[in-house]
Order: structure tokens, then sequence, then C-alpha cells
């Protein structure tokens, strides 16, 4: 994986962090419901820390995208 120089870099790492975790989501969407309360468990638990994922990478993309409006406001008025 490269290393992010810019905040633009950043959010393009993160744009595709999101469409991977769409990919595991769609993945665990497409889990059958299995008879055993262990794999019930499992498969909620799946589904909990994708959302969880889902929360954190929007919340850290929207972050990103501040800052860039702010840098690019300051580069403006400067």
């Amino acid at each position: 994986m490269s290393t992010a120089t810019s905040l633009e870099d950043i959010s393009l790492e993160l744009s595709k962090l999101s469409c991977l975790l769409s990919a595991l989501e769609l993945t665990t969407d497409g889990m059958t419901a299995a008879d055993d309360e262990y794999s019930r468990q499992r498969r909620d638990a799946t589904v909990g820390l994708v959302e969880a994922m889902r929360v954190q990478m929007e919340k850290t993309h929207q972050e990103v995208q501040n800052q860039i409006k702010q840098e690019l406001a300051r580069k403006r008025a400067a």
C-alpha cells in the first residue's frame, strides 16, 4: 500500500477502502442464516462490525473532506 502524502491522497485511499467495505457488506448480506446458534451469532457479529466500520469510514472521510476545503480556502485567501 502506498503512503498518502496529501489530503487528496488520503481521501482517495478512503474511497478505495469504502469500496472494499461495500464488497464486504455484499458478502455479509449473502451469508445464509445458518440453523445453529453459533453461526447466527457469528453472522450478527460480522454485520455489526461491518456497520461500525462503515460509520467510522464515513466520519473519517467527511473529516478529510472538511480539511481539504479548509486548506483550499486558506490557499485562496493567501
